[in-house]
């Protein structure tokens, strides 16, 4: 494996972090104020269940279709779903040296809010929505716990003894070497 991602899942990264800074570092969009800004967009199932993504509840669903409808009436290939809702309060573990601290997060806006519907080829469609990322995100919203390393090598390494000395002999067996 090769890569920052590959490592850290090598490896691990025990500690916690925030997501948020490292994705600021690589904002290419700035507010008037000159701060910057990431999209993150999240893609949605119906309530059907019928994509790996999780289903949307049936009254969101009901009226994304009906704005579906309207878009479609009107030549649309595209539907905006234009509905404010309050978001989602919560509590989260973060781990803090080991152990876990409950912390309370506030979403600003509901998940569903302003989803939009993009038609695909070949029938169906696409429900997005955007999650945006300041300076002024919540200072816990896009925290990372942190994973422990899967250390493969350590786990293997007493299988790969009998394997490496059996290929080894055979080797040596296959040039005509005598080993005992």
């Amino acid at each position: 494996m090769r890569g920052r991602l590959e490592d850290l899942q090598r490896v691990g990264k025990g500690a916690r972090h925030d997501l948020k800074v490292v994705m600021l570092q690589k904002a290419t969009q700035f507010s008037r104020a000159g701060q910057p800004y990431v999209d993150v967009p999240f893609r949605h199932g119906t309530e059907q269940g019928s994509t790996r993504l999780q289903g949307m509840p049936r009254d969101v669903h009901n009226a994304m279709q009906s704005a579906v409808r309207g878009a479609q009436a009107a030549g649309l290939d595209r539907a905006r779903l234009n509905q404010v809702t309050p978001g989602r309060a919560f509590t989260r573990n973060l781990r803090l040296g080991g152990q876990k601290v409950p912390t309370q997060v506030q979403h600003k806006r509901g998940i569903y809010d302003d989803m939009i519907r993009t038609a695909v080829s070949g029938g169906g469609g696409q429900y997005r929505t955007i999650r945006r990322i300041s300076a002024n995100s919540a200072p816990t919203s896009w925290w990372h716990p942190g994973f422990k390393g899967v250390k493969l090598f350590n786990k293997l390494k007493a299988s790969f003894k009998p394997l490496a000395r059996q290929t080894i002999i055979s080797e040596l067996q296959a040039e005509g070497f005598k080993v005992t």
